[in-house]
């Protein structure tokens, strides 16, 4: 689902998204809990370059595993980059 990119160092992770799974969440909200519990706060740097529709409703399914997990981690910063209007709708939302 996504790819760690050489940037993730300390409190920063920063990933290139693919197509959302429900593997893929578990497994990200894993690393930003651990990270969360490591440092305090984690920082978010996201790729979303290249999505789909597709790709866009592979990740509505990653909303629950959020509601479930989101409030085990503490985002401090989080920069999403893409050049994709299905990535920008999924933030919206």
């Amino acid at each position: 689902m996504f790819d760690l990119l050489d940037a993730t160092h300390g409190s920063v992770v920063a990933v290139q998204m693919g197509h959302g799974t429900s593997a893929g969440y578990r497994e990200f909200y894993d690393l930003l809990v651990e990270k969360t519990d490591e440092y305090g706060k984690v920082h978010v740097y996201e790729e979303t370059t290249g999505w789909t529709l597709a790709t866009y409703l592979s990740h509505l399914h990653g909303i629950i595993p959020d509601l479930r997990t989101g409030q085990k981690f503490d985002i401090g910063r989080y920069a999403a980059v893409g050049d994709s209007r299905w990535a920008q709708l999924l933030y919206h939302q």
